[in-house]
């Protein structure tokens, strides 16, 4: 019976809608990861429902290069739990996480990985210079800045999708099973040995991004509810300073009326302007506990995360 071939290194890339950017993705891939003597690697594609031919061209590599793993999902389910189900397949040692965009270099692949052959957990690719539009860098400099009060992200660390790490992680990163998924705050709340590389960011090779507004600020809402008790905690005390305010305001009025310094004015605009923002107050309190109880609700529903429609090469 001939002995199976050790994998040291598993690439994991979700794809969606990106036909015309894959053979050159792995082009690249393959040129790079047998320069670097590795002795054993795989490529798990994951297409994420594309709208295009994406699928046809995975079934097309994997066929002509055995190292190509393919999984074809029913439904959208986003990046992160795409991820998810591509880690489930996965047999490396190391596992690199990277986009299909080519924004993310095959050739700083090797950087990542010998990080975690040195010992570390987990490796993150930090940017020089961040080639996305100005709305996306700034969502990014906020994400990091909230999630170092919300996971306790170490600050020198950036959130980026470009990181490898050890099969011990993903083995505790595929324990998660509920429908959304934040694989950083996962790995953050999981191990604190973790480094940066410092790595080029590249241009989109074809196409446009898929990446929108709303779709960053449900991403960002998972780390928020999913992953930490701070908004629920920053509402109550917005709550309590709030009654605290208008006890100390109810005081003052009380004193000046019977001390006859204040004659109190009949009129709704005052009126108006503290119902609205008590109003506020208590929508918002409300909103981030029915964020919590809804995310609850579905998990608790045991919805299947994803449903794998065809595999190739697993």
């Amino acid at each position: 019976m001939q002995e199976q071939k050790v994998i040291e290194l598993s690439i994991v890339i979700p794809v969606f809608n990106s036909a015309e950017i894959l053979p050159t993705l792995i082009s690249q891939l393959e040129l790079v990861l047998t320069n670097d003597d590795i002795s054993g690697f795989e490529v798990v594609l994951i297409d994420d429902a594309s709208v295009d031919n994406s699928w046809e061209v995975i079934e097309y590599l994997s066929a002509t290069k055995d190292y190509i793993k393919g999984l074809n999902l029913r439904r959208n389910i986003r990046h992160h739990n795409a991820i998810i189900a591509g880690l489930n397949h996965t047999i490396g040692k190391v596992i690199v996480l990277m986009d299909d965009d080519l924004q993310h270099s095959p050739s700083d692949v090797p950087k990542l990985f010998s990080k975690v052959v040195m010992g570390y957990d987990v490796c993150f690719a930090n940017f020089k210079i961040m080639r996305h539009v100005w709305w996306k860098r700034l969502g990014s400099y906020f994400n990091d800045l909230v999630a170092n009060f919300l996971i306790k992200k170490p600050k020198n660390v950036h959130f980026s999708s470009f990181k490898a790490f050890s099969s011990d992680i993903k083995d505790e990163v595929i324990k998660f099973s509920g429908p959304f998924a934040y694989l950083d705050a996962i790995i953050f709340l999981t191990t604190s040995n973790i480094i940066c590389v410092e790595v080029e960011h590249h241009d989109r090779y074809k196409g446009h991004g898929n990446y929108t507004f709303r779709k960053a600020v449900s991403l960002w809402l998972k780390m928020a509810t999913g992953f930490s008790l701070v908004p629920l905690r920053l509402a109550s005390i917005l709550g309590f300073v709030t009654a605290m305010l208008g006890f100390v305001f109810a005081v003052i009025v009380i004193i000046l009326k019977l001390s006859g310094n204040m004659e109190i004015p009949i009129g709704w605009t005052s009126l108006a302007i503290i119902v609205l923002v008590l109003g506020g107050i208590q929508l918002i309190a409300i909103g981030v506990i029915g964020e919590y109880l809804g995310r609850a609700y579905i998990s608790l529903n045991n919805v299947p995360v994803y449903s794998i429609k065809k595999k190739i090469n697993l």
